[in-house]
């Protein structure tokens, strides 16, 4: 599954899929919604608490390939989840 995510991420959570969660006198959020999207399917696949996911996705490298974050991003923190 990671690496599926890994490569195919960009198609199943593309930008235009997550437009009408914003209105446009707010602006984008600071985390891409395709990159939440990605880790809430892990943290589903993992039965994880939303710390535990934010926790994966900040510490496992398998975690990081899958949502294309590079090894040195810190994720964010897991209130984003519940947001979301």
């Amino acid at each position: 599954m990671f690496a599926f995510l890994a490569e195919h991420r960009r198609a199943l959570f593309p930008p235009q899929a997550f437009a009408d969660m914003y209105a446009p006198v707010n602006g984008r959020p600071s985390v891409p919604p395709g990159l939440l999207a990605a880790v809430v399917v892990l943290q589903a696949l993992h039965g994880c608490s939303d710390a535990e996911a934010a926790s994966a996705l900040r510490f496992d490298v398998r975690w990081k390939a899958a949502c294309g974050l590079g090894l040195y991003d810190a994720g964010f923190d897991p209130s984003l989840l519940t947001y979301f």
